[in-house]
């Protein structure tokens, strides 16, 4: 198999092992050619908001900042899976005890 090389900072190297579980080759190559799928998205945002809401008090332009980009993960997601998925997503959300989050409910 061929071999690709290419260059990154030490603070995106320390990324990329993290990121990657020490297996860096796999994880790139799973970011560029796997399909994404919705329903681990979504379970891995379900728990980073888990676990934020544990963590003590952060700052408010901290949390303003995920929640900003939390939103944009979702509108985005929600953009590219097919509705039946969506729905099957937010019915999850529902049965966890948890509000359907939309757009309309945050101001920019």
């Amino acid at each position: 198999m061929p071999t690709i090389s290419l260059r990154v900072s030490d603070s995106q190297k320390i990324e990329l092992e993290e990121r990657s579980s020490g297996n860096v080759s796999d994880y790139i190559k799973a970011q560029l050619f796997d399909k994404p799928d919705p329903h681990t998205m979504l379970e891995t945002i379900l728990h980073r908001l888990e676990k934020g809401s544990v963590q003590e008090s952060p700052s408010a332009g901290t949390d303003d900042k995920t929640m900003s980009i939390l939103m944009e993960v979702l509108q985005l997601m929600r953009f590219t899976v097919k509705p039946e998925t969506k729905e099957k997503a937010q019915a999850e959300v529902e049965r966890l005890g948890l509000k359907i989050v939309q757009s309309e409910d945050f101001r920019r």
